[in-house]
């Protein structure tokens, strides 16, 4: 099971709280989803941190560790618990002409053939570019390098993960476009939906998913 915490005000609270912040709601996201997993209140562990490896909580040292992701843009920020690898992240939809520009670059410089078919880049000349299959395709990339902890630069922004239809095609893991699920939750806050907001996950294989919004722990 994985289940995606988002808190809406993340910005406010990192300007007053500093680089803290994610550590303690990664902490309360921790402690509400070994409750939810197995109906008991246990004794918050630190988050165990190795060299080149992804940070993890250990639950037990006879049982599954609890693995973590989290990722941010804007005023949004979420966090994915699971008993299994995962990867996310999310990414505010921007459509400023001089970031077209840049996704249009970026793009002809790391992604492979057939994804640049995807997002309507077919030669030198043509300027066209569809933002939200970029966004689409740079998210899955962020959430894979993401799940496999070595980080979008290490080699997975070369990696191909969508075909020129569009469809995922990287075979060891499952990615999910979550944007629809992103929107629900986000419905009733007019900011953040000022700007469209996507987002994919990655797991080993594809998984429950529930999504649930996070009020901050600050004052409980």
């Amino acid at each position: 099971m994985i289940i995606i915490y988002f808190v809406k005000d993340y910005k406010k609270n990192l300007d007053e709280k500093g680089q803290t912040v994610t550590d303690e709601l990664v902490t309360v996201c921790f402690k509400e989803f070994v409750k939810k997993i197995t109906n008991t209140n246990v004794e918050i562990p630190h988050i165990i941190r190795e060299r080149n490896k992804k940070p993890y909580f250990k639950l037990d040292e006879n049982k599954y560790n609890i693995q973590f992701s989290v990722s941010h843009t804007g005023n949004i920020w979420c966090c994915a618990m699971s008993n299994v690898d995962v990867g996310i992240d999310i990414q505010r939809v921007q459509v400023e002409e001089k970031n077209l520009k840049n996704y249009r670059k970026l793009s002809e410089k790391f992604f492979h053939q057939e994804e640049l078919l995807y997002l309507g880049i077919k030669n030198e000349v043509d300027k066209n570019i569809d933002i939200d299959k970029f966004f689409k395709l740079w998210t899955a990339k962020e959430a894979y390098g993401k799940y496999l902890g070595n980080g979008i630069f290490q080699g997975t922004l070369k990696e191909q993960l969508v075909d020129k239809q569009g469809y995922f095609v990287v075979e060891n893991c499952f990615l999910q476009d979550i944007t629809e699920e992103i929107q629900s939750i986000l419905k009733d806050n007019q900011d953040s939906l000022e700007e469209r907001i996507v987002g994919t996950v990655c797991m080993k294989k594809k998984e429950k998913i529930l999504i649930e919004e996070k009020i901050l722990p600050y004052n409980t």
